[in-house]
């Protein structure tokens, strides 16, 4: 092939310029976006018997082992999730550059720099949770031949992100950006200490830091009444409508299924639209009035069913019949 003009070439890169606390909003709100693309799709680490087992479910589904793939086999989602996560990086590093925190005066503008930063370390906890030591990347400079960075820079990079987080953040709950949903200082320590867990252990296996987990994880319990972190009177709460938003929430992504996916489901689950109550309208729900009588292990009980199985199937459908089941 020959060309007057030269075909291969790098693309070319430019960061969209943010002017104004509306279009930082807008910013921000793009990166929640992409994180709950992750959530929703990209990332479900999953850990149950439906992902994991190539086993015959014939007498739950009707279906074969071949619609059941193990996760290391299944490189889709495992190659999903790291180009997911770095794309969420991309954007907050988009957004952290352009502002030097230290000159930041005004305190909304603070605080959604704040909740960038606790993203970005979140990310970058889960990306080395997952593949171990990986590329760390804290600007818009586009090198594909970055280098991947030791453990130790890894978790000193999460923790400076996470205690920057915690100095511009509100202080709790009912003062974060939209309370009860957005993070708050609570939520950094929270994250942090669960951080220091996990650089406490293997591969860095620095013990010195089980004191310091402990020391943040105790000042968000010890302070719980502080940061708006509660117990709920009744566990179940956690899976209805009326407690969508509550206080046990550490870190959530709330999503809303669209009348497609709701018409999806009614289809594939074969059941009357009717029969759905209100919860079905949120992912964090796991549909408690959807059942199947048809699908069931034993003729007692039915088959709770769900995109999301909260319980091993055996064990569910033999538990008795109580509030608690």
């Amino acid at each position: 092939m020959t060309c007057c003009e030269e075909i291969l070439h790098e693309n070319e890169y430019s960061i969209a310029k943010i002017e104004g606390y509306n279009e930082l909003l807008s910013a921000v709100s793009g990166v929640y976006g992409r994180l709950s693309q992750i959530g929703n799709y990209d990332a479900n680490l999953k850990g149950d018997d439906l992902s994991t087992r190539p086993i015959d479910y014939s007498q739950y589904y009707g279906a074969t082992c071949e619609t059941v793939y193990p996760m290391e086999y299944n490189s889709n989602w495992i190659n999903g999730i790291w180009g997911s996560f770095y794309k969420v990086i991309a954007s907050a590093n988009n957004i952290i550059v352009q502002y030097d925190i230290e000159s930041v005066q005004n305190q909304p503008t603070s605080e959604l720099l704040g909740e960038v930063y606790l993203i970005r370390a979140f990310c970058y906890f889960r990306l080395t949770r997952t593949y171990g030591q990986v590329p760390l990347v804290d600007n818009i400079d586009i090198n594909f031949n970055q280098p991947k960075a030791s453990f130790k820079e890894i978790y000193e990079f999460i923790e400076n992100d996470l205690k920057i987080a915690g100095q511009l953040l509100p202080v709790d709950n009912t003062t974060a950006r939209i309370p009860f949903v957005t993070p708050h200082r609570g939520v950094a320590k929270a994250i942090l200490a669960e951080v220091y867990l996990s650089w406490g252990g293997y591969p860095l296996n620095d013990v010195s830091k089980y004191a310091m987990a402990a020391s943040e994880a105790g000042e968000v319990i010890d302070s719980s009444g502080f940061f708006g972190f509660e117990l709920l009177d009744d566990f179940s709460h956690l899976w209805d409508r009326d407690h969508y938003y509550n206080s046990e929430s550490v870190f959530s992504l709330y999503y809303e299924i669209p009348m497609f996916d709701t018409m999806y489901y009614t289809q594939w689950l074969n059941i009357d639209e009717s029969n759905i109550s209100d919860s079905y309208t949120g992912w964090a729900s796991p549909f408690e009035n959807v059942y199947q009588e048809g699908l069931k292990t034993d003729s007692n009980s039915p088959y709770f069913r769900s995109d999301f199985h909260p319980t091993e199937l055996y064990f569910f459908n033999n538990y008795p019949p109580s509030y608690r089941k």
